[in-house]
């Protein structure tokens, strides 16, 4: 387009100068004419000559440079087009430089997002681990615990948020089954490894090569019917089962029995003649994308969901082995001495008390003793390692109560008010920040 307006400006310049030729032309004839004499003539003709020969190379060199001018760089060619805003015709198109670079945005971040699908996360570890006599003691300062166990983490690669940790030992003061959330089930997997090495229990981690899609298949394979069986014969020794590749959809029907065992660890759990579910076993299920409208109540009402919040480092290259150990005994006597002595406030079990009779109103959905026991094992423990009532409400709403409610496919409380309204009205949720979030997203779902 620009090329054929610079050209037709051209054309323009070489029909006035034939114009002016012509015309200079004709003036000298007649001025040669006109003075009938021989001066005349050769001043006329002399004239003509030198008047054309100018004209000829003044069309040449001027008119005629079109075809040999050197071609355009793609500078210049750049700063013209960017220069215009948007020109069409005859079926062509310039981009404005606003569209150009959105273009170009566009492209970029769709090789970014293809380049971060293709990459892999990498967990570093330390060059070597030394090995230390193991000490098991019998009184625990647990939150001093927590804090050298988050430190140990740090040195092998892996910094997990203190809440994180918090929220993991409350937990599993009050189940038998935790679902572990991350974007990466690669930092779930890491963090479940050193959690378990730290503490120095037995546990069984299934690999992501591996697709054990129900219990049977669980107790069948070789390493994890290993730790169950020893769990059965070695009771004050801490075991976990790990799983990666479960279907959160099928957990209900297909782990049923990991399920009836977390909603009662002190009723002994036969699964065959080799394997009894005792309470001295954890089950935690790494989730990436937790999904909780895949969340069956039976599932709700036995689990604790717990947001693992932590982000890899480059590990020492030397790490020594934590020494102090514990117990199954060790462990579940400072549990039970945290839960006499760190209930939280009676304001707040009223609350909870007003939810379980307003909102589950279906005797069907409604907490039972055991849910409640759970929440006042839970609560207590976090109560003492958060010394924060209000996080404290914040856990027990985020990794149980709202959880549980989705679970019902509750929609909207009695009075007609949404999950929200109702939730910000019994509790408050300008200082509950994850448990606003998450019933923001609830309610977004069209709950």
């Amino acid at each position: 387009m620009l090329k054929r307006n610079l050209s037709k400006n051209k054309n323009v310049f070489k029909l006035v100068s034939l114009i002016v030729m012509a015309g200079i032309n004709a003036f000298l004839i007649y001025w040669a004419f006109y003075f009938a004499s021989i001066l005349g003539y050769y001043l006329a003709v002399i004239g003509l000559i030198i008047f054309n020969v100018y004209y000829f190379f003044i069309h040449r060199f001027i008119f005629l440079t079109e075809d040999v001018s050197p071609p355009l760089s793609e500078t210049t060619i750049k700063d013209l087009v960017n220069s215009l805003e948007y020109v069409e015709g005859h079926d062509e198109k310039v981009f404005s430089d606003k569209e150009l670079t959105e273009k170009h945005t566009s492209i970029s971040n769709r090789k970014d997002d293809e380049n971060q699908q293709e990459e892999t996360i990498e967990i570093l570890k330390p060059n070597k681990v030394i090995k230390q006599e193991s000490n098991y003691p019998e009184v625990l300062d647990l939150k001093a615990y927590i804090k050298s166990m988050q430190q140990h983490m740090m040195r092998q690669g892996l910094k997990v948020e203190m809440d994180s940790l918090y929220q993991v030992f409350s937990s599993l003061s009050a189940v038998r089954l935790c679902f572990l959330k991350n974007e990466s089930s690669k930092i779930t997997e890491r963090f479940m490894e050193l959690f378990w090495d730290y503490i120095g229990a037995n546990y069984f981690l299934e690999s992501p090569s591996e697709l054990l899609d129900d219990f049977k298949q669980l107790t069948n394979h070789n390493e994890a019917s290993k730790v169950l069986i020893d769990a059965t014969n070695n009771e004050n020794r801490l075991n976990f089962i790990g799983l990666t590749q479960v279907s959160l959809e099928n957990f209900n029907s297909n782990f049923k029995p990991v399920i009836d065992y977390s909603m009662n660890p002190l009723i002994v759990n036969g699964v065959d003649e080799r394997i009894t579910l005792k309470n001295n076993t954890w089950f935690m299920v790494s989730v990436e994308d937790f999904d909780y409208d895949l969340l069956s109540k039976d599932v709700a009402n036995a689990a604790f969901i717990i947001e693992i919040n932590a982000t890899l480092l480059t590990p020492d290259e030397t790490v020594y082995e934590n020494a102090d150990k514990l117990s199954y005994h060790t462990m579940i006597n400072t549990f039970n001495e945290i839960v006499e002595t760190h209930l939280i406030e009676e304001d707040i079990w009223k609350k909870i008390d007003e939810v379980n009779f307003e909102l589950y109103q279906d005797s069907s959905k409604k907490l039972d003793n055991r849910s409640y026991r759970q929440l006042e094992r839970y609560s207590s423990v976090l109560n003492l390692l958060t010394d924060s009532q209000e996080n404290v409400v914040d856990q027990l709403l985020l990794s149980k109560i709202l959880p549980t409610t989705k679970s019902l496919n509750l929609n909207k409380a009695p009075s007609g008010d949404d999950l929200f309204t109702f939730f910000e009205k019994k509790f408050g949720l300008e200082s509950l920040i994850q448990s606003k979030t998450l019933l923001k997203t609830f309610n977004s779902n069209g709950q």
